[in-house]
């Protein structure tokens, strides 16, 4: 019996978005309706800051809002912080000038903070500054502190960074970056890619995985009791944790050949866990 699901956001739920990333599409709307109704909890895991996850449960009317920001750094559950691991900030400073130094195509260079503040380096190619300081005025999720990522590498103020998000050209490219910072600082961090483009590096016992054992020891829940859906491969970390698996249709290669099921969005998830609850618990004779 599925008792949790735990989705992604972005390139899952919020595949197909609207005008903002929480203008979720009519199908996905009306399954997280049915998932309620149907007493299964729902959860989600990101690679976003923590606010975006509370923000999108809250919105649609649960009442348990547990959620986990920077791939399984901060993890939330109804109100509380239950464990938050930001990044080794001697890391950052040895990790940082060797992408500036030996990369210098790299498109963004980010540290999101764990109070949800977003620091770009002076170079930012891909205007994403700009974007997300549109973003944050229409809703309200994040800061942008006058200071930049060289500056912050000197003097943290106070900001304990939950993320460093490199955007390059190409797929190609990125594991280039990875392999680098791997030989920099071997297994001292947390590495994964997100996008096509996009690499996150986190504090080392981080992973989306680290939220679902959280939610296993503490709703004392069985392996296959819990079911994740995602599209990147930092979902799969999630996959070993939970009995039942789903990718994104839309998703890497390599995530949809370690799921169970291969789904064009979180709806027939949603759907496809509550049919076989029904057909456990004999409503119906199969799924």
């Amino acid at each position: 019996m599925i008792k949790f699901i735990v989705s992604d956001m972005d390139g899952t739920l919020f595949e197909g978005h609207g005008e903002t990333v929480f203008d979720l599409t009519e199908r996905n709307q009306a399954a997280l309706k049915r998932v309620q109704e149907a007493g299964i909890e729902f959860c989600v895991a990101s690679g976003r800051m923590i606010g975006y996850g509370i923000r999108l449960l809250e919105r649609y009317g649960f009442r348990h809002i547990r959620a986990a920001g920077f791939n399984g750094a901060v993890c939330y559950d109804d109100g509380e912080f239950v464990d938050t691991k930001p990044v080794d900030y001697g890391l950052l400073q040895k990790i940082v000038p060797m992408i500036q130094e030996k990369f210098p195509q790299v498109q963004v260079i980010q540290i999101q903070g764990l109070g949800s503040e977003r620091i770009f380096s002076r170079a930012d190619r891909s205007g994403a500054k700009a974007r997300y300081g549109r973003e944050i005025e229409k809703i309200g999720i994040g800061k942008l502190p006058d200071i930049t990522v060289e500056e912050f590498l000197q003097d943290a103020q106070g900001i304990l960074p939950g993320k460093l998000s490199i955007i390059m050209p190409t797929r190609a490219e990125c594991l280039q970056v990875i392999e680098a910072v791997q030989s920099l600082v071997a297994d001292k961090c947390f590495i994964t890619m997100s996008d096509e483009t996009l690499i996150e590096i986190g504090n080392r016992e981080t992973g989306k995985n680290v939220f679902v054992n959280y939610l296993r020891r503490a709703y004392g829940l069985k392996k296959e009791e819990i079911a994740v859906i995602g599209d990147a491969l930092n979902d799969g970390a999630m996959f070993d944790e939970a009995g039942l698996c789903f990718a994104m249709e839309s998703g890497d290669g390599a995530v949809k050949r370690r799921a169970d099921v291969v789904v064009p969005d979180v709806c027939s998830c949603i759907d496809d866990c509550i049919a076989r609850n029904r057909a456990e618990s004999g409503e119906i004779k199969n799924v």
